[in-house]
């Protein structure tokens, strides 16, 4: 009866809540361009990072340069 009592109260007291717990935060003008330019850039860097290493497993091994030619 106890724990009815207490989820009846909680719940008043949630539908009685007048401010949220957090603010709301507000998009930026033209955020979405911006993300979408820093995950391109962050792209370019992963993409950059495993050709140098690629390379460097290549030059290890003796196969710089040594692709098929069709």
């Amino acid at each position: 009866m106890t724990k009815h009592l207490r989820n009846v109260l909680e719940g008043f007291a949630q539908a009685l809540q007048v401010y949220p717990s957090r603010d709301y935060v507000q998009p930026k003008t033209n955020g979405f361009a911006q993300d979408q330019a820093a995950l391109r850039g962050d792209a370019v860097k992963i993409v950059r990072g495993l050709k140098q290493n690629a390379d460097k497993v290549n030059v290890k091994q003796g196969n710089a340069g040594s692709g098929t030619k069709r």
